[in-house]
C-alpha cells in the first residue's frame, strides 16, 4: 500500500492525502482537480508530492496512461510498447510481445495504432506503461472513450492486471462501474479529499449530500425528525408523511434534515413499515428497466422490472423506500 501526498497551488489548489492499495479509484466531477494530481505526482506540474517527488520527472517509478492514449503514430504496436526497454532489437520486442499477449493484443503488434479501435488503443497504452515495471500506475480517465462492452472488458483487465503484476494503480475517473469493481475509493472535491476508504461502505453511507450524488443517488428531500425511536433510530417526514431512517445519534425533535435514496433501491409496494402513495407523473421502458417518475407528496424517480407499472390506468403507486437504504444527513452541517 502506498500513501501520495500532494500539495500545489497552481492551476487550481490541490491538496490530498490518499492511500493506494490494489485497484484505487479517485472519483470526482470534470474540473475537481483530479487530472491535475496526476500531472503533478508525475512530475509535470510544480508542486509538494510524495514519495518520489524529489526525483526528476524521467526517474520517477511511474507508469502514467493520460486521456488520448499518447501512442506514437509512426511506430508499431510492438516499437510503441517497447519504446522505454533497453536491449536489442530481438529482445526488446520479445519482451513487448509478451506483455501485448498479456492485454490479449499479440497479433496486433506490426499495426499501426490507426489501425486499432479505442479500447485497443488502451490496452496498447497500458502495456507500455507495464513495460516500465513501475510501482505506481495512474490512469487518466481510461474508460472515457469506451462504449458499454469494452469499458466492462477494459475494467476486468485493470482488476486482472493489478492483481498479477502487484502494482498498485490509481485511476481518476467519474466512472461509477470502475467505482465498484475498486479494491479503494477516494472522493474529489474541488481540490479537497472528502473521503476515502472502502468502495462498497461509502456507497452504502456517503457522508454527505454532495459526495451521495456523485455516488449516484439521485432522490433527495427534505424532511424534520418527527420522532426518536432509540439513539440514531428517527422518524422523519412532514404533516403528510413518515418515514422510519436510521442515522448519527444526537438528533433532536424539529431538526431539519435530509433524506436520500437511489431509486434502483427503491420497492412496489407490498405492505408494511415506510410505504407511501406517490402520484405517478410518467412512465417509461428504456429497454432494460422500467423508469418512473412521481410529483407527490415529494419528487422521486425510480425503476421496476414490473410490467404493471405502464398500465395506462395506473395513476398512482404505492412505493416502499427501504430503511437500511436510506439515508439521512443533518441539514444543518451540510448544507
Amino acid at each position: 500500500m502506498l500513501s501520495l501526498h500532494c500539495q500545489l497551488q497552481h492551476p487550481i489548489t490541490l491538496r490530498v492525502d490518499l492511500k493506494v492499495q490494489g485497484l484505487t479509484v479517485l472519483l470526482g466531477r470534470s474540473g475537481a482537480g483530479k487530472s491535475t494530481l496526476l500531472r503533478a505526482l508525475v512530475g509535470l506540474l510544480p508542486g509538494k508530492v510524495s514519495p518520489w517527488g524529489d526525483l526528476p520527472t524521467e526517474q520517477r517509478p511511474i507508469g502514467y496512461l493520460p486521456q488520448g492514449y499518447a501512442l506514437f503514430p509512426h511506430l508499431r504496436i510492438w516499437q510503441n510498447v517497447a519504446y522505454s526497454l533497453d536491449g536489442t532489437r530481438a529482445h526488446r520486442r520479445a519482451q513487448a510481445l509478451a506483455l501485448l499477449e498479456r492485454v490479449g493484443l499479440p497479433s496486433h503488434a506490426d499495426l499501426y495504432p490507426h489501425h486499432l479501435s479505442g479500447g485497443q488503443k488502451q490496452r496498447v497504452a497500458l502495456a507500455r506503461a507495464l513495460a516500465r515495471k513501475p510501482q505506481l500506475l495512474l490512469l487518466d480517465e481510461p474508460t472515457s472513450a469506451l462504449d458499454a462492452q469494452t469499458r466492462d472488458e477494459m475494467i476486468e483487465t485493470l482488476v486482472q492486471e493489478s492483481r498479477d503484476f502487484h502494482i498498485p494503480m490509481l485511476v481518476v475517473t467519474h466512472d461509477l462501474g470502475i467505482s465498484r469493481r475498486a479494491q479503494y475509493m477516494g472522493v474529489l472535491r474541488a481540490g479537497e479529499l472528502v473521503a476515502q476508504g472502502n468502495p462498497a461502505e461509502l456507497f452504502a453511507r456517503p457522508p454527505d449530500p454532495q459526495t451521495a450524488q456523485l455516488l449516484g443517488v439521485d432522490n433527495f428531500f427534505s424532511a424534520r425528525i418527527l420522532q426518536v425511536k432509540t439513539p440514531g433510530i428517527y422518524v422523519a417526514g412532514t404533516a403528510d408523511w413518515q418515514l422510519t431512517v436510521c442515522g448519527p445519534a444526537g438528533l433532536g425533535m424539529g431538526q431539519e434534515v435530509l433524506l436520500g435514496i437511489r431509486g434502483e433501491q427503491l420497492r412496489l409496494a407490498s405492505g408494511g413499515e415506510n410505504e407511501l402513495t406517490f402520484a405517478l407523473q410518467e412512465c417509461w421502458n428504456d429497454g432494460i428497466w422500467i423508469r418512473f417518475r412521481c410529483v407527490s407528496p415529494f419528487p422521486l424517480q425510480g425503476c421496476t422490472l414490473d410490467p404493471l407499472v405502464m398500465a395506462s390506468e395506473q395513476t398512482f403507486l404505492k412505493i416502499k423506500i427501504p430503511q437500511e437504504h436510506l439515508l439521512l444527513w443533518n441539514n444543518q452541517t451540510t448544507s
